[in-house]
Protein backbone atom coordinates (compact mmCIF):
# COMPACT_ATOMS: atom_id res chain seq x y z
CA UNK A 1 0.00 0.00 0.00
CA UNK A 2 2.56 2.38 1.17
CA UNK A 3 4.43 1.78 -2.56
CA UNK A 4 1.53 2.55 -4.39
CA UNK A 5 1.27 6.11 -2.58
CA UNK A 6 4.61 6.95 -2.93
CA UNK A 7 4.29 6.00 -6.58
CA UNK A 8 1.06 7.60 -7.04
CA UNK A 9 3.01 11.78 -5.67
CA UNK A 10 6.41 10.50 -7.31
CA UNK A 11 4.46 10.61 -10.22
CA UNK A 12 2.94 14.31 -10.27
CA UNK A 13 6.31 16.52 -9.11
CA UNK A 14 4.18 19.61 -9.93
CA UNK A 15 2.01 18.33 -7.20
CA UNK A 16 4.39 17.71 -4.62
CA UNK A 17 5.95 21.26 -5.63
CA UNK A 18 2.59 23.07 -5.33
CA UNK A 19 2.41 21.79 -1.59
CA UNK A 20 5.49 23.23 -0.54
CA UNK A 21 7.45 24.86 -2.86
CA UNK A 22 10.32 26.06 -1.03
CA UNK A 23 11.43 22.64 0.73
CA UNK A 24 9.84 21.33 -3.01
CA UNK A 25 12.81 23.09 -4.85
CA UNK A 26 15.23 22.47 -1.20
CA UNK A 27 14.46 18.92 -1.52
CA UNK A 28 15.40 18.95 -5.53
CA UNK A 29 18.37 20.60 -5.26
CA UNK A 30 19.77 18.18 -2.29
CA UNK A 31 18.36 14.72 -4.62
CA UNK A 32 21.05 16.63 -7.49
CA UNK A 33 23.60 17.14 -5.19
CA UNK A 34 23.83 13.71 -3.85
CA UNK A 35 23.42 12.01 -7.54
CA UNK A 36 26.89 14.45 -8.06
CA UNK A 37 28.65 13.05 -5.15
CA UNK A 38 27.43 9.70 -5.89
CA UNK A 39 29.18 9.97 -8.67
CA UNK A 40 32.19 11.25 -8.05
CA UNK A 41 32.71 8.73 -5.05
CA UNK A 42 31.92 6.13 -7.80
CA UNK A 43 34.57 7.34 -10.38
CA UNK A 44 37.68 8.22 -8.01
CA UNK A 45 37.62 6.70 -4.73
CA UNK A 46 41.08 8.19 -3.61
CA UNK A 47 40.27 11.92 -4.48
CA UNK A 48 37.02 11.15 -2.62
CA UNK A 49 38.64 10.14 0.30
CA UNK A 50 41.12 13.11 0.16
CA UNK A 51 37.52 15.05 -0.28
CA UNK A 52 36.28 13.87 3.04
CA UNK A 53 39.28 14.09 4.88
CA UNK A 54 39.72 18.16 4.08
CA UNK A 55 35.70 18.74 5.00
CA UNK A 56 35.90 17.30 8.14
CA UNK A 57 38.10 20.72 9.00
CA UNK A 58 35.42 22.68 8.06
CA UNK A 59 32.35 24.36 10.26
CA UNK A 60 29.03 24.20 8.44
CA UNK A 61 28.25 27.72 7.65
CA UNK A 62 25.63 29.70 7.39
CA UNK A 63 23.40 27.86 8.91
CA UNK A 64 20.29 28.34 7.78
CA UNK A 65 16.40 27.73 9.06
CA UNK A 66 14.53 25.71 6.43
CA UNK A 67 11.81 27.58 4.72
CA UNK A 68 8.55 26.88 5.95
CA UNK A 69 4.86 27.23 4.92
CA UNK A 70 2.25 26.72 7.62
CA UNK A 71 -1.32 25.82 6.31
CA UNK A 72 -4.36 25.59 8.60
CA UNK A 73 -4.48 22.11 10.05
CA UNK A 74 -7.50 21.19 8.32
CA UNK A 75 -6.21 18.59 5.41
CA UNK A 76 -8.89 19.59 3.59
CA UNK A 77 -7.59 23.26 3.28
CA UNK A 78 -3.93 21.76 2.50
CA UNK A 79 -5.42 19.67 -0.66
CA UNK A 80 -7.12 22.36 -1.55
CA UNK A 81 -4.30 25.15 -1.44
CA UNK A 82 -1.94 22.39 -3.09
CA UNK A 83 -4.53 21.89 -6.04
CA UNK A 84 -5.22 25.32 -6.30
CA UNK A 85 -1.16 25.90 -6.87
CA UNK A 86 -1.27 23.14 -9.21
CA UNK A 87 -3.76 24.26 -11.93
CA UNK A 88 -2.83 27.62 -11.73
CA UNK A 89 1.53 26.41 -12.08
CA UNK A 90 3.19 28.29 -15.22
CA UNK A 91 6.08 26.87 -15.69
Amino acid sequence: PLWAYSDEFSDDPILLRSANPAVWDATEATMHWAAFFRFCKEKNPSQWDAFLQQIKLLAASPQAATPTVLYPKSKTAILSHALKNYLNYQP
